[in-house]
């Protein structure tokens, strides 16, 4: 199994299992925010997926995968 370190909206290092990610959306930057990239794990059944906000861009993501 295969474990990649990411950084999340709070500068903390975190290790998740690329396998488990069901999808990602890139949030842009605007007023108040750098922009951060949402990694979803699983889909919402009557409550959100879990989530995490990464600095780490959606390509990084990806190429930390393979």
């Amino acid at each position: 199994m295969q474990w990649i370190q990411v950084i999340d909206v709070e500068d903390n290092v975190v290790v998740i299992n690329p396998q488990r990610i069901t999808h990602m959306k890139r949030i842009h930057p605007s007023t108040g925010h750098p922009g951060y990239t949402v990694v979803y794990f699983g889909h919402a059944q009557g409550d959100r997926a879990a989530s995490l906000r990464v600095k780490n861009d959606v390509e990084q993501i990806m190429q930390l995968s393979r």
